[in-house]
């Protein structure tokens, strides 16, 4: 009689939790072990041990494998696997279709900023504060100078004359300068009318998600209203849930400007400690 041939029950994958759990081990070691850039697939075989199709199985979870597989993926970046980082493929609750989202700039949206090419900008279906997906900014680099945006601007035709707040979800991950949401409101010949980056209460470190707002005034000047988010030197920082509203004179705006730290009168004429 012959031998039966023993094969192995593959039907595992990451959950939202243990996917981020290794996409974060995995971007640390890129930034401190590999110069910033991604490992490519044959590289995190050599890593873990796995053939490069099984790598890619683990993190598009296209696919169940068994949890020896998995097992290896995470301790190749120092992680045990728990209970709670993965499940049956039937189980999952990803909701993005069937689409990779690990290259995809929201629709809408375009990247921008002073050094945009030193950063990642795309849409993550493992991070989320609400949804299906966010938004993620991510440094290529430990060492990065200058900034990274991800933006859109619409016509301020509907808001002239009011005072319109934005708000959103933000979450960030080593962020080393600084981070946060910003809006811009331009005139006719893009001349700036009110602006607020948030740089005087930004978001730094680690942080988990929270809402922040942005208040501006918009004139009756007002050609058109800029916005989005910016991640200025290393570090990761996610955005959702965004919005959009008017609100009254009761509430202050965040407006940053020239002379707001101009004191009314002079200071410190004798230079004492």
């Amino acid at each position: 009689m012959p031998q039966q041939r023993l094969t192995r029950k593959r039907g595992m994958v990451l959950t939202n939790v243990g996917l981020q759990k290794l996409q974060t081990a995995k971007h640390k070691a890129e930034i401190w072990e590999n110069d910033g850039d991604r490992y490519t697939l044959e590289e995190l075989s050599q890593r873990s041990g796995l053939a490069p199709i099984t790598v890619a199985k683990v993190l598009n979870r296209e696919g169940g494998v068994d949890k020896q597989s998995l097992t290896l993926c995470f301790s190749a970046f120092g992680l045990i696997l728990m209970e709670e980082d993965f499940t049956k493929p039937s189980d999952r609750k990803l909701q993005t279709n069937g689409t990779d989202t690990s290259t995809l700039v929201p629709q809408g949206w375009h990247v921008a900023g002073s050094r945009p090419h030193d950063y990642d900008v795309r849409l993550d279906a493992t991070v989320v504060y609400s949804g299906s997906s966010s938004a993620l900014i991510q440094s290529k680099s430990p060492q990065v100078e200058g900034f990274g945006t991800l933006m859109q601007s619409f016509k301020a035709n509907d808001y002239r004359g009011q005072r319109l707040q934005l708000s959103g979800y933000l979450k960030t991950e080593t962020v080393e300068s600084w981070a946060g949401l910003w809006m811009r409101v331009d005139g006719a010949n893009r001349q700036i009318l009110s602006f607020d980056n948030m740089q005087n209460r930004s978001v730094t470190g680690t942080t988990d998600w929270s809402r922040y707002t942005v208040v501006l005034d918009v004139p009756d000047a007002s050609d058109r209203i800029a916005f989005g988010i910016l991640l200025a030197g290393s570090g990761r920082v996610w955005c959702d849930c965004l919005n959009f509203e008017t609100v009254g004179l009761d509430v202050p705006t965040t407006e940053q400007t020239t002379d707001s730290h101009i004191p009314n009168q002079p200071v410190n004429l004798d230079f004492e400690l």
